[in-house]
Order: C-alpha cells, then sequence, then structure tokens
C-alpha cells in the first residue's frame, strides 16, 4: 500500500479573541501543558524540542521578531487583521510501517521549513511521538524583507500544491513516501463525512484537507467555538 508525505499549514490569527491566546493554544497543544485524549501519556517523554526557542511561549516570540522590526524601522505596527504566525504540521500516512528514521526524516523536514521559510523564521519546532503516527508541529513567524508577510508564504491555492509537491519530492521521495493526489485533479468525492475527524482520516494523503465544509462536534471546539488543534 502507498504512503504519503503530508504537510499541511494553519495560520495563526488575532481574530475574534486576543493575538496572546490565540497563539498561547498553539504552543499549549505543541508543547503538551495538557494531554490531548489522543495521546498516549505513557509516551509524553518521547516527545522532543528540536528547535527550542529563547522565549517562554509563541506570545513572546512573536513580539520580540515584530519589536526588533519596529526598532528597525522596516516595519510599523501590526494590523489588526495580520497573520501572527503560521503552524506547520508535517507528518506521514504510517500504516504501521516502522521502516521510516524518524530522527531522520525530523532532520530533512526542518531544512525543508528552513529553506522554505527562512532560517530566521523557524522558531519552534517539536516532535510528537505519543500519537498515532509520528508527527512535527513547527511555529513559524512569517518575516519578509523585516516585514510581517504571511501572504509571501502562503498566497493562494496554487502555491500551497508548490509547497506540497516540493516536499514530497524533496523529503518524502528519500522515505518512499508519495505526494497525495492533488485536490485540483481529483473526482470530487461524494461520502458525507459526519465529523472533522472522520474527514481528516479519510482524506490524508489525498488531498490538502479543508474542514469548511465540515461540521465540528461540541468536543472538537474551544470555549470560543474554534476548532482544537488536535482536531485539524
Amino acid at each position: 500500500m502507498s504512503q504519503y508525505a503530508v504537510i499541511k499549514f494553519n495560520k495563526i490569527k488575532a481574530g475574534s479573541t486576543t493575538k496572546s491566546a490565540s497563539l498561547r493554544r498553539c504552543f499549549e497543544h505543541n508543547h503538551r501543558t495538557y494531554i490531548p485524549d489522543n495521546a498516549d501519556p505513557e509516551k509524553q517523554r518521547e516527545n522532543q524540542t528540536l528547535i527550542a526557542m529563547e522565549s517562554k511561549n509563541y506570545y513572546q516570540e512573536f513580539k520580540k521578531t515584530v519589536n526588533q522590526a519596529i526598532k528597525n524601522k522596516t516595519m510599523n505596527k501590526v494590523r489588526s487583521n495580520a497573520v501572527l504566525g503560521i503552524e506547520a504540521l508535517m507528518t506521514y500516512t504510517n500504516d504501521n510501517d516502522n521502516s521510516i528514521d524518524v530522527q531522520k526524516w525530523s532532520i530533512d523536514s526542518i531544512e525543508w521549513l528552513k529553506h522554505t521559510f527562512g532560517e530566521d523564521n523557524v522558531k519552534d519546532v517539536v516532535l510528537h511521538m505519543d500519537e498515532a503516527t509520528p508527527h512535527i508541529h513547527a511555529f513559524i513567524v512569517p518575516m519578509y524583507e523585516g516585514r510581517l508577510n504571511c501572504k509571501h508564504y502562503l498566497d493562494g491555492p496554487e502555491k500551497l500544491r508548490q509547497m506540497q509537491s516540493d516536499y514530497a519530492k524533496t523529503v518524502g521521495l528519500k522515505y518512499n513516501l508519495k505526494r497525495g493526489i492533488s485536490k485540483k485533479n481529483r473526482i470530487k468525492n461524494t461520502v458525507d463525512y459526519k465529523t472533522v475527524k472522520s474527514f481528516r482520516e479519510a482524506t490524508i494523503g489525498k488531498e490538502s484537507v479543508s474542514i469548511d465544509d465540515v461540521e465540528p462536534k461540541d468536543n472538537e471546539l474551544d470555549d470560543e467555538d474554534n476548532i482544537q488543534p488536535e482536531y485539524v
């Protein structure tokens, strides 16, 4: 059975909540300040921080980066609708195959992130080994030419498709991982997915997953009706 390289991006915005809250939730999940239902507490010690920040959390790291840019006069204040950070999720379809060297795959994935987003922009990278499949969460502050500029990196579906292909070619092929079928080229699936989780499980590796058309269950939402990271 074919295995697939999987990479997904989540734009972290202030939205209807505060900047610190939106970044805090992402940090808390990635650094396991709470244990998600789908994580095994006995495997927590196998998780690794692969790139560590000097700051104590994502909000402090974001503020430090932006304040330096303001001090350098390359940008002014942060817009109210700005993307504060990008979370990258990198994994692969597992099928109980343990042949992949997770440490080497992690190193190659990090090098791809640095090349794609800029080494200084990749602020924090953690490897989770306590769920069904090893996966990486990376926190990126999308600075470009001294300004906060997410659009430069994630500008529309075509650029995202190109990034999916490049990651599969640059990293995936080393581990016999294929690029999933492009959403642009696939025949639309008519299955009526009942939850975000079932949609993700059915489509992972086969398309760039979108949760916009799936109604989340109550336990998949936080107190502000945002889908919790582990269900995205």
